[in-house]
């Protein structure tokens, strides 16, 4: 482990030892190795008995499925050195999400039975609210089952800043006081939350809400000059850095800004020069069009062209992520050009030479930037994309918030006029112009601060309302799916603004399939993605090699084992058509969740 992932555990222990439960929230670069830190965490808590099981909380399923595969390959000895500090097996490694891995089915575990946990923060919510995921659709709900192995178990959530979003914030914040009042053990990891929303982590956001006596909450975080600095024995802020990881990461960076027009131009620039290369795209229509635009180039030269985006289904995800990490030399790119949008910010633990990426705000630019030169390369490039602009020439912020965006894109596209090399991922670089300063001056703008705390903190009544529903529900130990609708009318859903459905798409791959009377669902998830349901009467393009169709389903349950019935199919012409798949459609997906 690193210098302050040791520092992490140490002061877990110190505070235990001076009768403190601790809650660390942990704020360090990209490509630092957070995620190792988990299992010892766990350990340390273990040791205590205060801890029997674990669960590491993960934003997306593709990190889910990246760190659970990673563990059950045996791919990091850091991971596995971990577990077996921890006394954990893997046979008690287990997921949950809304699907399945292919060929672990059974390490699923929708009622967090105890072991180790990767679970994405619905399921996790949802369950830790009081509703569990297999009985979303029942009456009555046996909250108390997985209750009681969440309430004893070492939490863990990464990727905390994609948790404090808008959309996920009433959610978030009631885990927290939750947490607090209940005075249990937890971790949050991070590399780009802004000091806005850390003193918020550290204090809560109700001033009259004051930590239990027995807790201690400590930040540890990446910074120039190291200090400790205690407000009161329930609160602790080191800064600290690690100077062999600084020496790993002496990279040279360039930082340019383009003309939409000259991308394609550009990249093949980069690739003639030997690079690898990734492209990040706002939207999944960009994506499309810049993968099928440069596809037909560089293919022609044996390059080959990836693409990832959260609307293809999971097959196609999976071997597109297997032939790219087929390209790789000890999680270096070699070559080729990846295609994707935000869904690789976070979890691709893979290298490029190059990042092409659309303007957005700070914290996404840094997590792309977090894919560049990650194993000791001595270059980075970074090239950053005009914005559009509407015909008043105000640039066009979707599908970002306005104020947040164009604050950011002021102060980078002054900073990057200004000098172009800039520092992208070491906080403590001072020689040149560095992204963590242009970070922390936006987000301590008034504007800014109020539009990313969002609805609970100088927000709308709406969101604290649904932020007091949710502490209510959580509490109700005689709660019915009379309540759970209730809630569902009023805010659409418990932990988004919408809830994310699962479309299942049939092409020629599993035409043998629709021979079948039946198959069950598990043969299905892998042909699936997941929308919001705000989104159920758009269009949507869905890329692949391969004809589309959309299906329709009928469920039948069996015990416990979910049956679908292929009895309508209408085919779409080519990849790039449009399908549109209907509210019923809908209706019969979400009920294949009970499996």
């Amino acid at each position: 482990m690193r210098k302050l992932c040791k520092w992490v555990c140490m002061e877990a222990e110190k505070a235990l030892d001076e009768g403190y439960i601790p809650q660390i929230i942990f704020i360090s670069p990209t490509a630092y190795g957070k995620t190792v830190l988990s299992p010892y965490f766990h350990a340390v808590l273990k040791e205590r008995e205060l801890a029997y099981s674990h669960i590491h909380v993960m934003p997306t399923r593709a990190l889910v499925e990246n760190l659970f595969l990673k563990i059950m390959e045996g791919k990091d000895p850091r991971l596995l050195e971990g577990l077996r500090r921890a006394e954990i097996p893997k046979e008690r490694v287990y997921y949950q999400h809304m699907g399945f891995i292919r060929g672990y089915s059974e390490y699923k575990n929708p009622w967090f039975k105890p072991g180790f946990i990767i679970s994405t923060a619905d399921s996790f919510f949802y369950t830790y609210f009081g509703i569990p995921v297999p009985e979303i659709d029942r009456k009555f709900f046996h909250s108390l089952i997985p209750f009681a192995s969440l309430v004893s178990s070492s939490i863990v959530l990464d990727e905390t800043h994609l948790l404090v979003e808008k959309e996920l914030q009433p959610a978030f914040l009631a885990l927290l006081k939750l947490m607090t009042c209940r005075a249990r053990p937890f971790l949050f990891i991070s590399a780009t939350v802004p000091n806005t929303f850390l003193d918020l982590l550290l204090k809560g956001h109700e001033p009259a809400l004051r930590l239990p006596s027995k807790v201690r909450r400590i930040v540890v975080s990446y910074g120039e000059e190291e200090d400790v600095t205690h407000s009161s024995e329930n609160y602790v802020k080191i800064i600290g850095r690690d100077e062999a990881f600084e020496r790993s990461q002496d990279v040279e960076w360039k930082t340019e800004i383009i003309a939409r027009k000259e991308l394609e131009d550009r990249v093949l620039s980069e690739v003639e020069s030997g690079k690898s290369v990734l492209i990040v795209r706002n939207k999944v229509a960009w994506t499309y069009e810049t993968w099928e635009r440069l596809s037909g180039l560089l293919e022609k030269r044996g390059i080959p062209v990836f693409f990832l985006t959260s609307k293809m289904t999971f097959d196609e995800r999976y071997e597109q992520t297997r032939r790219l990490r087929e390209m790789s030399v000890d999680g270096k790119v070699k070559e080729g050009v990846l295609v994707a949008t935000s869904c690789v910010e976070v979890g691709l633990d893979l290298s490029f030479g190059s990042l092409f990426s659309d303007a957005a705000p700070l914290p996404p630019l840094i997590q792309r930037a977090g894919r560049v030169a990650r194993r000791g390369e001595k270059e980075g490039q970074v090239f950053i994309l005009e914005p559009e602009k509407d015909e008043k020439g105000n640039v066009k912020s979707r599908p970002y918030r306005k104020v947040e965006f164009e604050a950011s894109w002021k102060k980078l596209r002054r900073a990057v006029i200004k000098e172009s090399e800039m520092e992208w991922r070491l906080p403590t670089r001072s020689d040149v112009e560095n992204v963590y300063n242009l970070l922390e001056q936006v987000y301590s703008l008034d504007d800014v601060k109020k539009e990313y705390l969002g609805g609970l903190v100088g927000g709308t009544h709406r969101r604290h309302g649904k932020y007091s529903s949710l502490l209510r529900i959580a509490l109700d130990l005689d709660k019915t799916s009379k309540h759970l609708r209730k809630l569902q009318r009023d805010y659409s859903d418990i932990v988004r603004d919408m809830p994310l459905l699962t479309i299942v798409v049939a092409d020629e791959t599993i035409e043998s399939l629709l021979t079948r009377d039946d198959i069950t669902i598990r043969e299905l998830w892998g042909r699936s993605f997941c929308i919001s349901k705000k989104e159920e009467h758009n269009v949507y393009k869905i890329a692949s090699h391969s004809k589309v169709q959309a299906v329709k389903l009928d469920f039948t349950h069996v015990g416990n084992t979910t049956y679908v019935k292929f009895s309508k199919v209408s085919l779409g012409s080519s990849a790039k058509d449009a399908i549109v798949i209907s509210r019923s459609v809908y209706k019969l997906i979400k009920r294949g969740w009970r499996d």
